[in-house]
């Protein structure tokens, strides 16, 4: 017999049927907590991390230059600059060229072992501007702004010629490529 909300044959409570016996027995004895397991640890890198000191960069600078043939601008100013970056997981050199090349000037960036000798990122020329020409001021820091396991490069510039001359740069990885993004996004260059 069906029994509806007042308790009267014949009414159906809510479009529903009653509970069944086996809907009103006693409850079942409480399952067991969840076991819960914690997430296995990341990877370690396999290559120690290392900062781009100058015992690094010094030896590296000679390297690159002699390979390639080519010359620092002048005794004052550091042919090659460096930062340590994350490229999935594994530490790296972020290095900017700045050398000559008989009566040329070019700029050089790439990516390259923490140990100076192999190149992740071939070495590849960039566009150079006065400033950079001229020794300005040039700090690099590196971050993971998208969350990729890669970090991006920041460049902040400062032309020491002029008082308010300075801008950011951010040299994103993205196929094996650098893509330096220089003032406003739709300015990308890619090499």
């Amino acid at each position: 017999m069906r029994l509806g909300l007042l308790g009267l044959p014949g009414q159906v409570a809510c479009g529903r049927d009653p509970p069944t016996r086996a809907q009103t027995a006693a409850p079942a004895a409480p399952a067991a907590p969840p076991t819960i397991t914690a997430a296995p640890p990341a990877a370690a890198p396999t290559t120690p991390w290392r900062e781009c000191t100058e015992a690094f960069r010094a030896p590296m600078e000679q390297r690159v230059l002699g390979r390639r043939g080519l010359e620092a601008l002048d005794d004052r100013t550091e042919a090659l600059r460096c930062v340590t970056l994350q490229i999935a997981g594994e530490p790296a050199f972020f290095v900017e060229v700045i050398a000559t090349t008989g009566d040329r000037q070019l700029r050089l960036q790439g990516v390259m072992r923490v140990d100076g000798e192999a190149e992740l990122i071939a070495l590849r020329e960039a566009p150079l501007s006065w400033p950079q020409l001229l020794g300005g001021q040039a700090a690099f820091e590196t971050l993971d702004l998208d969350g990729d396991g890669t970090d991006e490069v920041l460049v902040h510039y400062d032309d020491r010629r002029q008082v308010r001359s300075s801008w950011i740069d951010v040299i994103v990885i993205r196929d094996g490529r650098l893509i330096e993004l220089a003032g406003p996004p739709d300015r990308a260059r890619r090499r």
